[in-house]
């Protein structure tokens, strides 16, 4: 529908301009002739090719209505109306208008978020979603996108066009993905109900993309989105930091061990009233899959080799670890932040390094040999060869598959393969996905041909002909064939045209 079809909705509301659309809707700013206010209005798209049919569309956006109406929050738009219009009798949700930008097109742009930010715009998101789940009403599509940067300052969550409110029937979506996948938490595409966690996860994202200025599970294709949501062990945003580490417990595959709503809460708060934020955020759960490692181009205070004989020094001082047992050594790194026990643990020689990490739990000798393999690579990968193969595909579970792939990608292809069989099948994807093309295949040649197509069967047709263009020419017609023939094409079609 377009303002020249129809210029006043319910004898009132004169539409102005198209501020946006979706999938599921298109918004409008209008003006309230009654009451003589700008609001926004969003409109049902009732098009051959909007998804379902007319009558599940009209009541989710009924729904959407209801979900706002039940929340009364500052941070949560306010709604005004709920009116049929046309011959359809079409709904239309008339809304607060919030002068702004979204957090989307700030990122876009190139504004740069500091910590302090960030953790005043996600307390505030998070508050509106407590108040939504107070009410049993949980958003699903908690993104940039949605979220409002006023001119006033204020933050507003908006679009809750799939909300769900519990004791409401499921609308039925055939197969449609609803949402948005590179912000679905791994649980939804297992069928699982959405709750408080995975909205909670949908913010993780949503600070990754304002601390990192991208979005961290974006790929070339929707298969490939949906394999790095459930394989892919981020490494640390930009800056490092408290609300970097609090956005990696927030994204750690297993919901039960991601920190409460309450927690999230209470560092956000914190940082954004100017506590201290420099640690590494130490609450929560310590055992999540996904590692803390910090990108080389970050870890600029991280020694760059192993101390020699006699006392370890790291800048300037003794190392607190240096001549401990391993068993108080590991207990040491276990509670001290990242950052300092990867710094410490690096000044050390390598073999005592290994000890100490052969004393603590896997998840978090994982950790800390994320942040070792990103500053050292090669001493990484000589731990895991210090360990047994078990272990070492355990320990690559809970790494970044960044810096799991980093160390892998140095010395003998058949010992990386030995120890990416002890791993998950998601920690294996994600770190071959990781690896450059000529790593990747020298992996592939020495794998199993058929656990080689099972991990190219989760990357984009582009990645996998990357790839397959540096294994020799027989092994490589024997994984092509041994694709499934809608990828089989389009890789022989990408390494043509390559």
């Amino acid at each position: 529908m377009t303002p020249r079809q129809l210029r006043l909705l319910n004898q009132r509301y004169r539409l102005e301009e198209r501020l946006g659309q979706g999938a599921m809707g298109s918004v409008w700013k209008a003006y309230d002739t009654r009451l003589e206010r700008t609001v926004a209005v969003k409109e049902l798209v009732c098009g051959p090719d909007s998804g379902d049919d007319l009558d599940v569309r009209r009541e989710r956006v009924r729904r959407e209505a209801l979900a706002l109406a039940k929340v009364e929050h500052p941070a949560i738009v306010n709604v005004h109306d709920l009116i049929y219009e046309g011959p359809r009798q079409d709904p239309w949700i008339v809304m607060s208008y919030v002068r702004g930008r979204s957090l989307a097109s700030c990122i876009a742009g190139g504004q740069v978020f500091g910590e302090r930010k960030v953790a005043s715009t996600g307390l505030a998101v998070l508050q509106g979603l407590m108040a939504c789940h107070a009410r049993r009403v949980y958003h699903r599509d908690v993104k940039p996108a949605n979220i409002v940067l006023s001119d006033d300052g204020t933050v507003r969550l908006v679009d809750f066009g799939i909300a769900r409110i519990v004791g409401e029937n499921s609308l039925t979506v055939g197969s449609t993905l609803i949402g948005t996948p590179e912000f679905l938490a791994p649980e939804l595409f297992a069928d699982h109900q959405p709750g408080p966690g995975t909205d909670l996860w949908g913010l993780g994202v949503t600070l990754y993309c304002a601390l990192d200025g991208r979005s961290p599970f974006r790929a070339e294709t929707l298969q490939a989105t949906i394999a790095a949501v459930l394989s892919k062990n981020l490494p640390e945003p930009r800056g490092g930091g408290e609300i970097a580490s609090l956005v990696l417990s927030m994204l750690r595959k297993r919901p039960a061990e991601r920190p409460d709503a309450a927690t999230v809460a209470a560092v956000l708060r914190r940082v954004a009233s100017g506590g201290q934020a420099g640690a590494a955020y130490q609450g929560g759960p310590r055992t999540g899959p996904s590692g803390q490692p910090t990108r080389p181009r970050e870890r600029q205070d991280a020694p760059r080799g192993a101390a020699a004989a006699g006392p370890a020094r790291t800048a300037g001082r003794l190392t607190p670890l240096h001549g401990l047992p391993a068993r108080t050594a590991a207990k040491m790194v276990t509670d001290w932040p990242a950052d300092r026990a990867v710094t410490n643990l690096l000044a050390l020689e390598r073999t005592a390094a290994a000890r100490i990490l052969s004393q603590c739990d896997d998840p978090v000798a994982g950790r800390l040999l994320s942040g070792i393999a990103a500053g050292e690579p090669a001493r990484a990968r000589k731990i895991l060869e210090m360990v047994t193969t078990e272990r070492a595909g355990r320990l690559l579970d809970h790494m970044s598959s960044l810096a799991a792939a980093a160390a892998l990608s140095l010395g003998p292809p058949t010992g990386a393969v030995r120890v990416l069989a002890q791993a998950g099948d998601l920690t294996a994807t994600g770190v071959l996905l990781e690896m450059r093309a000529p790593a990747a295949a020298g992996l592939l040649v020495a794998m199993d041909a058929d656990r080689g197509v099972q991990l190219l069967g989760q990357a984009s047709p582009a990645t996998v002909a990357d790839i397959l263009r540096n294994i020799p020419g027989s092994r490589r017609e024997e994984l092509l064939s041994r694709l499934p023939e809608l990828p089989r094409s389009l890789v022989a079609r990408a390494l043509r045209d390559g």
